[in-house]
């Protein structure tokens, strides 16, 4: 099937992982296009809004020249299937989305309350005239369907592995990402990854791991360091065992978890920590994740999968009893490991995109 991509982004600093995963959902079984644009997660929000005007308008122009090459829209966020409806309507072709919490995550971006209204009255938009939106678990829907939406139309797939991570990762690939980064064997090396630049719940997480859980480590284990791995500005204090890195292309990014001996993830309302998580177990590497992450995955099994913490407190005395256990790491890492490849890896979930797409064009027709 030929489908059109919004947005359709270069890899890149700043690029949106949704549209990475959604790509990679649709490749080989269909033929993708759209118009490019560069990615930026990494500008500021003026920036951003601006640029997602110029950029609508150009996919819009776009889907109007080319709208005898697809069958389909595919939208990879909410705010994009507005752009994705009105190209709809212009060209009589149907839509499908990959849709979020929208409102949570506007409430913990710090988002006034007429901008949560603006984004109440975009999802209702977005949800509309669309033939199908993806949500990525059953406890997101139940939020939609409690905001009033009819869930006739919602499909469940879950977030996936990313490329490159759900090849088995060894011993020796461990010891050689460690040498390459310059992480000496003796030292327990502990990883946060996420985008800690106007994003105050990933903002909050490496404040508290800094300050309180490096401070609690240091009572407790001999050598550490955290790395910080993400942009980031206006750093807080920093911890002699803890380092800023700052963004890494993704090859070094897989480099640090696969090196890592745990991975963090202490971020407490469900705006981003599923990539992160499951990057990291897809990586080997044992991992600590809030206990919300159960919604989103029911399979999952703290202690076995898995670290899953309650709160801060239960989030810091796990993190400092997987530490002082180098057998009970290696075992969750292996098992988190196997649990992506079995659940999550793209392969699995191709067959219901396409079941998705061909309805929504059977419908359409």
């Amino acid at each position: 099937m030929r489908v059109l991509l919004i947005p359709y982004e270069e890899i890149g600093p700043g690029f949106d992982a949704r549209t990475r995963e959604v790509l990679r959902l649709l490749e080989g079984s269909h033929k993708v296009i759209g118009a490019r644009r560069k990615p930026t997660m990494n500008l500021s929000d003026f920036a951003q809004h601006l640029l997602w005007f110029v950029y609508s308008a150009r996919v819009i122009l776009f889907g109007i020249r080319h709208r005898r090459e697809f069958d389909i829209i595919c939208c990879g966020t909410t705010v994009h299937a507005t752009t994705g409806r009105v190209l709809s309507f212009l060209t009589k072709k149907p839509y499908v989305f990959w849709g979020e919490d929208t409102l949570r995550w506007a409430w913990a971006k710090g988002r006034s309350s007429p901008y949560v209204r603006l984004l109440e009255a975009v999802d209702r938009f977005a949800y509309g005239g669309c033939a199908a939106m993806v949500l990525m678990s059953p406890d997101v829907r139940q939020v939609w369907a409690d905001r009033g939406f009819d869930t006739s139309k919602v499909v469940i797939i879950p977030l996936l592995s990313q490329p490159g991570q759900t090849a088995a990762s060894s011993p020796p690939q461990k010891q050689q990402s460690r040498r390459e980064l310059g992480i000496v064997d003796s030292e327990v090396a502990l990883v946060f990854a996420g985008n800690m630049r106007n994003h105050p719940p990933n903002e909050s997480a490496a404040a508290w791991i800094v300050s309180t859980l490096a401070t609690r480590l240091e009572r407790e284990v001999p050598e550490f360091t955290i790395y910080l791995i993400g942009p980031h500005e206006d750093l807080p204090p920093v911890h002699p065992r803890a380092r800023f890195v700052g963004y890494v292309e993704p090859a070094t990014l897989l480099g640090y978890l696969r090196a890592a001996d745990v991975s963090l993830a202490p971020v407490w309302d469900s705006t981003g920590v599923p990539h992160k998580v499951l990057d990291s177990m897809s990586s080997g590497t044992a991992t600590v994740a809030p206990a919300w992450m159960k919604g989103h995955y029911p399979e999952l099994e703290d202690g076995r999968d898995i670290v899953l913490a309650a709160n801060p407190e239960e989030f810091a005395e796990k993190v400092v009893h997987l530490v002082k256990d180098p057998v009970g790491r290696e075992r969750i890492a292996a098992q988190g490991r196997a649990f992506v490849q079995q659940h999550l890896r793209p392969e699995r979930w191709r067959g219901k995109v396409d079941e998705i797409l061909r309805q929504a064009v059977s419908g359409a027709g």
